[in-house]
């Protein structure tokens, strides 16, 4: 009886530390810790952000037209590749954080993702 207790505590111990890590690296986690500071918590972009950095508010905007035409596999590319101002994450990011961020960010665009 103590044996079973004992190996049921450390298995949800597990569990729980498992569902930790996964969500230090779930796409909204990751989001909020590289993009949002330009890009927003919304992904409506931030205006003062766009222009400290002289850049169009609109490449800010996750919600907006230019982003919504984007295909999936573009939107991933300039996460992980970088354009512009906004710097690469692709040495930073493993392949499955990138997918994941660029999951989340599809969310913010609304409806389903663009075709890849």
């Amino acid at each position: 009886m103590k044996k079973t207790l004992v190996l049921s505590g450390l298995v949800g111990f597990a569990m729980i530390g498992g569902g930790v890590a996964f969500a230090q690296n779930s796409g909204e986690t990751l989001y909020n810790q590289k993009c949002a500071s330009c890009h927003g918590a919304d992904g409506h972009g931030k205006k003062e952000k766009a222009t400290m950095l002289k850049v169009d508010p609109e490449t800010l905007d996750f919600t907006g037209p230019t982003a919504k035409a984007m295909k999936t596999d573009d939107l991933r590319k300039i996460t992980a590749d970088g354009k512009g101002k906004m710097p690469a994450y692709g040495k930073k990011l493993t392949a499955e954080q990138l997918d994941a961020v660029t999951a989340y960010v599809e969310q913010l665009r609304g409806g389903a993702p663009a075709a890849k």
